[in-house]
């Protein structure tokens, strides 16, 4: 007999298929990190933000 892989099977009604859905979702707030943008005043990084970089106009 062959190898069973998981998720291959047929099957002969809908009904007997498991629901095997997978949902992932990301949260905005701490300890995640947020991305802000860099302060219009004094060209530099927010308080408490992660290093971030100012952008170019090329």
């Amino acid at each position: 007999m062959g190898e069973r892989v998981p998720g291959n099977e047929l099957y002969s009604d809908a009904e007997e298929r498991e629901d095997d859905h997978l949902s992932i979702v990301t949260l905005e707030e701490a300890p995640f990190v947020i991305v802000e943008d860099v302060d219009p005043l004094s060209g530099t990084c927010m308080r408490n933000t992660v290093p971030c970089r100012k952008q170019l106009k090329l």
